[in-house]
């Protein structure tokens, strides 16, 4: 859904100030997503920790600012990074439904890990840079309040990916060197 928006050519001429009726009701419906998202993370802290809960958090105040509307360029980029997660969803609701096949099973998480890796772990802070690059080049024009609620959440959220990120090699590693143990009862 944000592929339109990323390679319209109408976003090329300014990153910051251009938007369409189709980039605002994206990101109107994105922000509602992120709040719903947020409320949904703050009653799973004691199970999930509390990294999605401030996943959520970050994204809805970044997005509720593309009502005002400014850096739907950006907005569309950042929204990029949430490829893989189609397939998670995938990998719970089978998960839960009972219906996770060990094909299946390594099939979706070695798309989530690709996925992550190629949006979330390259792309991410290579577009995060050239944000800075461009709020830097445009200074004078930038909301200053926009760009500090941007900037936070942009190195929050790249943290937060680099940790889960690191969390999901490590699990792949340790599940594979992990050997069965036969124990035997003396």
């Amino acid at each position: 859904m944000a592929v339109p928006v990323f390679l319209d050519p109408h976003f090329r001429s300014n990153r910051f100030r251009e938007y369409t009726d189709y980039s605002t009701t994206l990101f109107s419906i994105t922000c509602g997503y992120f709040l719903w998202d947020s409320l949904v993370c703050v009653t799973q802290i004691a199970s999930n920790g509390v990294g999605p809960f401030v996943h959520g958090l970050a994204c809805f105040a970044v997005y509720i600012f593309f009502a005002k509307p400014i850096f739907h360029y950006y907005g569309a980029v950042f929204l990029m990074f949430e490829l893989s997660t189609p397939f998670l969803n995938a990998h719970w609701l089978l998960s839960k439904m009972g219906r996770l096949d060990a094909k299946t099973k390594t099939l979706l998480q070695g798309l989530i890990y690709a996925i992550f890796f190629l949006v979330r772990v390259l792309f991410g802070p290579y577009q995060s840079f050239y944000f800075f690059v461009n709020v830097r080049d445009q200074w004078d024009v930038v909301p200053k309040f926009a760009v500090a609620v941007f900037s936070v959440a942009c190195v929050a959220l790249n943290s937060l990916n680099m940790l889960w990120f690191y969390k999901m090699t490590m699990y792949i590693v340790d599940g594979n060197s992990k050997k069965k143990t036969v124990h035997r009862g003396d």
